[in-house]
């Protein structure tokens, strides 16, 4: 074993190394790192650090003890590069664990078109009385990090980026994710770019910044109090976000991004306080069906959707830009262009107290649709 020194008022004290080429990995030279890799998370003291090159690795990193943290000096710069179908990274904290879990600065690639998740975070341990413990610090956070295929995403990828179960106070900042597509369709085939679930009542989660391509869910969230997303790129996914929720209170922020999606957008069940402003959202232009931009389903109640920009791409699908199965909210100051297909607003028969005004309609082919009760009202700017 390798160690430091640092002083304490006692005298000298042995600290173990957390740099990953003082346990025998050497970037560069194509030779498998795992041994070396699980050396370092092993005995260093708190975070495992991974220098500039190309790391070669064969199965997953266990994460499971006083070491909870990896990081790298970059997206780019420092690489792990797995080469089977196996998962990437895994980190369980043990029971009573309360520092966070932090993944920064690195490039996850596989070359396998079978692999499993990149990065995994289980917190199980953490629940005491229903509840995640403690209840005032962040538990994991991701930075300006890197998930792909080493190849490049038809032929090499993650089947998921992000699985974050059971954490309370997730951070994720600089996300990049680039999963597996059929190219001549563009029909994606990762699952999920990131995936919250989980139990304890979760909270505070933010995204921000994150760029995912390519997989059937870019952000998949289950269970969760709070969500806010910025700032970020879903592309050439089926679904750009799914909310579903059974915690208390739940709300979603989503503002400034770009949605580009073949089934839909934005799909909210109940998610009681729902707030979706300045975004763009438009329909996949290879779509083969009807697409939908946001999606309210019952209990996705007191919403406010504004300001945000609708646009089919094509003549050949109908984009139904906001369609609302809840009550109690409002629609307004948005644009929709949906070459005379599909509708702006559509109010279903379980929608009440809901009202549209202020929108531009450009060439809709149906502005507003309400089957709901006569509290709904719908009125165009334009």
């Amino acid at each position: 074993m390798f160690f430091s020194y640092i002083f304490d008022f006692f005298g000298v004290k042995a600290v173990a190394s957390n740099n990953v080429i003082d346990y025998g990995a050497i970037p560069n030279d194509g030779i498998d790192d795992t041994a070396a890799f699980h050396r370092a998370i092993e005995n260093s003291d708190s975070i495992v650090y991974v220098p500039a090159g190309e790391f070669n690795l064969s199965a997953r990193l266990n994460f499971k003890g006083d070491t909870l943290s990896i990081k790298g000096d970059g997206i780019g710069v420092s690489k792990l590069v797995w080469a089977s179908g196996s998962n990437g990274i895994y980190v369980e904290p043990p029971s009573g664990k309360h520092k966070a879990a932090v993944i920064q600065g690195l490039t996850l690639f596989t070359k396998s078109s079978n692999s499993g998740s990149a990065y995994q975070y289980n917190g199980k341990n953490s629940i005491v009385n229903d509840h995640i413990q403690p209840r005032t610090r962040p538990k994991v956070i991701v930075r300006d990090v890197e998930l792909s295929g080493y190849t490049g995403a038809t032929n090499s990828g993650w089947n998921t980026g992000l699985i974050i179960d059971t954490a309370l106070g997730v951070h994720i900042d600089g996300y990049y994710f680039s999963g597996q597509v059929k190219n001549s369709t563009n029909t994606p085939l990762s699952s999920r770019g990131i995936w919250m679930r989980g139990s304890g009542h979760s909270v505070q989660v933010t995204i921000e910044e994150a760029e995912i391509y390519y997989t059937n869910i870019a952000i998949d969230v289950t269970n969760h109090e709070g969500l806010y997303i910025s700032e970020s790129n879903l592309v050439f996914v089926n679904y750009g976000l799914k909310f579903a929720n059974s915690a208390v209170e739940p709300q979603l922020n989503l503002s400034n991004s770009h949605l580009n999606c073949k089934i839909g957008c934005v799909w909210l069940d109940k998610v009681a306080q729902v707030s979706i402003k300045d975004n763009l959202m438009y329909g996949h232009h290879t779509s083969s069906q009807s697409v939908f931009g946001v999606q309210l389903f019952s209990g996705s109640d007191h919403y406010n959707i504004s300001n945000n920009t609708f646009i089919n791409t094509s003549g050949s699908f109908g984009f139904n830009s906001v369609v609302v199965h809840s009550d109690k909210g409002i629609i307004s100051g948005n644009i929709f262009s949906l070459k005379n297909k599909g509708a702006g607003v559509w109010f279903k028969s379980s929608a009440s107290y809901g009202k549209a005004i202020n929108n531009i309609c450009n060439s809709c082919a149906t502005k507003g649709l309400n089957q709901g009760g006569g509290t709904n009202s719908i009125n165009w700017l334009w």
